[in-house]
């Protein structure tokens, strides 16, 4: 929605509004892509955490520009900025932005308002607030999928603790009736891994790395990582490439596949 006085988004993401807070204060650089061509966007978008803390565009090189103020910074959490964008005529027309999170049954709501647009609807060749409210629709979007790689990694990590810990319960609850396991030359069906889970050797000092998230449709979602660590009984470490399909079910995430393919020594 938007109108000569504000541009109004929002989305909801499956993290507590803590959580979401701070993924969205301090990964700016994974979620808020440059938009294509320039224009009145910043390249980048930095915070420097409190009230009062700078907004920074970073530039490729290193280079960095100051393009607002941290109005508001609160725990509850709710954030407030000012946002200088380039009028068509020359110079900068000052912004507002405040963005809420709020709890909602499994997650939080995010409510995003940017205000202030009467210097720039009025510049001669602008393009209007429809242009705004795409660029923010979009930037939400890809916020709401940073957040959902910070839960399947979460996932990923208690599955293997559960694992670990011989927890079949865990596992029964939290994997699809259907699901299947896919390791080496080995194929596992859900049945199976909870009825021989207590005899699994536990895994220790495991790292997930270079995450992405595939999302397929509302309620269906792939992560796929680099996972490293050691498991009892092996005589080195491991390293493997896993792609790992959740669904959303019951208003959860649940394990539906994974496949785990040991990575070569040799690999760059």
């Amino acid at each position: 929605m938007s109108d000569r006085r504000s541009v109004v988004v929002s989305t909801e993401v499956d993290l507590d509004p803590t959580r979401a807070f701070e993924v969205f204060t301090s990964e700016t650089d994974a979620w808020f892509r440059p938009v294509p061509g320039g224009g009145a966007w910043p390249r980048s978008l930095r915070f420097e955490p409190g009230a009062g803390g700078r907004v920074l565009d970073v530039a490729d090189d290193g280079q960095v520009r100051t393009i607002g103020r941290v109005v508001t910074w609160e725990t509850t959490p709710r954030l407030v900025f000012t946002l200088a964008l380039d009028r068509s005529g020359g110079g900068d027309a000052p912004t507002e932005v405040e963005v809420r999170f709020d709890p909602v049954a499994g997650g939080t709501r995010i409510s995003l308002e940017h205000r202030g647009w009467e210097p720039l609807v009025v510049s001669a060749g602008d393009p209007g607030l429809d242009h705004y409210l795409d660029r923010w629709t979009a930037l939400l979007a890809s916020f709401e999928t940073q957040a959902l790689e910070h839960l399947l990694l979460e996932l990923s990590s208690v599955f293997r603790d559960a694992v670990s810990a011989g927890d079949s319960a865990f596992l029964d609850a939290h994997m699809a009736d259907d699901a299947v396991l896919v390791f080496g030359d080995r194929r596992y069906l859900k049945e199976e891994v909870v009825r021989t889970i207590g005899g699994h050797p536990p895994y220790r000092e495991v790292r997930l790395r270079d995450p992405q998230v595939v999302r397929i449709g509302e309620d269906v979602a792939i992560l796929t990582c680099r996972a490293s660590g050691r498991r009892d009984g092996l005589p080195a470490p491991f390293e493997n490439f896993e792609s790992t399909a959740f669904v959303r079910s019951g208003g959860s995430w649940k394990l539906a596949f994974l496949q785990a393919t040991p990575v070569s020594s040799s690999d760059p």
